[in-house]
């Protein structure tokens, strides 16, 4: 439907000339400036993080060891964890 095509795109380009103005004029971080911008934007993701940590994370967010993890945060460790497990002898990570 155009009127909704119309509404979120709207939506997009008026949050993004907000998210520049809040770090061109106000100087703010542009981590801080995210919070005016949609949820359904693209991101990435930087973690660091020693074996134990990563780990740790892989167990509650891709294996669930204390429950269902959320399906979003499911996908990106579980593409993580095949990434961290192919390049493990790499980082002489010892299991």
């Amino acid at each position: 439907n155009y009127n909704e095509r119309y509404i979120l795109t709207s939506a997009f380009e008026n949050a993004e000339v907000f998210y520049n103005e809040l770090i061109q004029v106000h100087r703010w971080a542009p981590e801080r400036a995210r919070a005016v911008l949609p949820n359904a934007l693209k991101t990435e993701l930087i973690m660091t993080a020693n074996a134990e940590e990563f780990e740790h994370f892989f167990n509650l967010r891709s294996r669930g060891t204390t429950g269902a993890p959320h399906p979003d945060i499911k996908y990106l460790a579980d593409k993580a964890l095949e990434i961290f497990e192919r390049e493990k002898l790499k980082y002489n990570i010892v299991d």
